[in-house]
This record gives C-alpha cells, sequence and structure tokens, in this order.
C-alpha cells in the first residue's frame, strides 16, 4: 500500500482524504490554479490493486452515501416533509355529495315585511291549479288514482306558515318532498328552475315548464312529481 493511501481514512472500500505527490500534500477539492482533479477517493481492485477512475468510484457506492446525506439535510430543514409525503400518500379522496341545506334567501325575499307574492320581482299571476289543460293528465291520473292536485289556498298556508317561521322551505302536498321558496329562478316566459329535496335526500335542481306541465321537458310520471309540477308553478306563478 501506497503511503498516500495509509495517510487517509478508509471508507468502506475507498481511502478519503489527500494524498501526496512529489513530496506535497493536494486536498481532495480541485485547485483550480493547479489544474489538479477533484477525486473523491481512491478505491482499489483486489487483483491490480491500482486506482479506479472516479466516475466508476462514485458509480460503486459514493452517490448513495451522498443521497441519504441529502435526504437526511432536507428532513432536517423541514421537519414536517416526511409527514407530510405520508399524508399525500394515503389520502382518500372523499367525493362530493349536494348540499343540504336551502338556499340563501335573495334580496326581494329578505326585505322587512315583505310579502312573497307581492315582493315576486316577475310576471306573476296567470297560473291556475287546472291539471286538466296538461295533455298528459288525463290518463296519467287515471292511472294513479287522482281527481285533482293541491289547490292554491293549501300552498299559499304553507308558504305562509314557512315564511312566519323564519323558513323558505315548505313541504310539498301528497309526498314528502320539500321546496325552497328562495331559489326560484323564472325562465321566461313560463318556465323555472328551483331547488328541491326528496324524503331523507339533500336539495337537488329541478326545472318546470309551468305551460306545458312538464319536468326537465318530460311529463311527471309518478303522483309525487305531479304535485311537485304543481306547487313550483304555483308559488312562481301563481296568485295566493
Amino acid at each position: 500500500m501506497e503511503a498516500s493511501e495509509r495517510l487517509a481514512p478508509r471508507f468502506g472500500s475507498c481511502w478519503i482524504g489527500s494524498r501526496r505527490s512529489g513530496g506535497k500534500t493536494w486536498p481532495l477539492a480541485a485547485d483550480l490554479a493547479s489544474k489538479r482533479p477533484a477525486a473523491a477517493c481512491l478505491v482499489l481492485t483486489p487483483i491490480s490493486r491500482r486506482p479506479l477512475p472516479l466516475t466508476l468510484a462514485l458509480g460503486l457506492g459514493i452517490l448513495p452515501v451522498l443521497g441519504a446525506i441529502g435526504l437526511a439535510a432536507g428532513t432536517a430543514a423541514d421537519p414536517g416533509a416526511a409527514a407530510r409525503a405520508s399524508t399525500t400518500a394515503n389520502a382518500t379522496v372523499t367525493p362530493a355529495t349536494p348540499a343540504n341545506n336551502p338556499a340563501a334567501p335573495p334580496a326581494w325575499l329578505k326585505r322587512p315585511g315583505a310579502n312573497f307574492w307581492d315582493s315576486r320581482p316577475w310576471v306573476y299571476g296567470w297560473y291556475r291549479v287546472h291539471p286538466e289543460v296538461w295533455s298528459w293528465w288525463g290518463p296519467s291520473a287515471s292511472r294513479w288514482g287522482l281527481t285533482s292536485l293541491a289547490p292554491a289556498a293549501t300552498i299559499t298556508a304553507l308558504v305562509q306558515a314557512a315564511l312566519a317561521s323564519g323558513s323558505t322551505v315548505i313541504g310539498v302536498p301528497g309526498g314528502g318532498e320539500r321546496l325552497d321558496l328562495a331559489s326560484l329562478q323564472p325562465i321566461r316566459p313560463m318556465g323555472v328552475r328551483f331547488q328541491y329535496a326528496a324524503a331523507g335526500q339533500p336539495f337537488s335542481g329541478g326545472r318546470a315548464d309551468c305551460q306545458a306541465g312538464l319536468l326537465a321537458d318530460q311529463p311527471p310520471v309518478t303522483p309525487v312529481e305531479a304535485q311537485r309540477l304543481n306547487a313550483v308553478c304555483q308559488v312562481t306563478y301563481g296568485n295566493p
């Protein structure tokens, strides 16, 4: 073993430190003025006992060591990095669900002393509870055993009771559904968008054509849907 190798501390199969040449000691960092190479260590092979090139030495184990040192330094600089990485890796995505709360009351419905029926800022008063004008009513009503839908007086009473209690949600007669008065958005000339909730379900959006008697462009297929259509059309375009 050469004298230069004995002077350098051994690290695995590398001797790391300084090396002697011509009676001088050169540091391992590059000496740019003298054009000396910046060698990291000397690696001896079992056969030749001669130093291998620096690139091969790095490939035999120095890079993993340096990587571990860098990782430890990064963790020390940011102690929460590992915890955040673990949390991100194990995070689960929760599907979004419809809101279970009614819409915020619009300005016209929040005015002190405002009367719901007179405060609606659109043209109203033309709707009447006459489901027989809808082409689907006769066959469907016969099949369902219905003779009519909830009258205007019944719906008016539900509206007045809800507003008196500070709520904008009414129950839809004959179906257990809820209708949010604050969600009404007329679609000219005779349509409306609204929010309703089936029994035990969150609020969801609906659309009605009050002249043609349609929900989302289709005739109601159950008595509950027919009552929903009538209630939303009455509160949007009817009179108390």
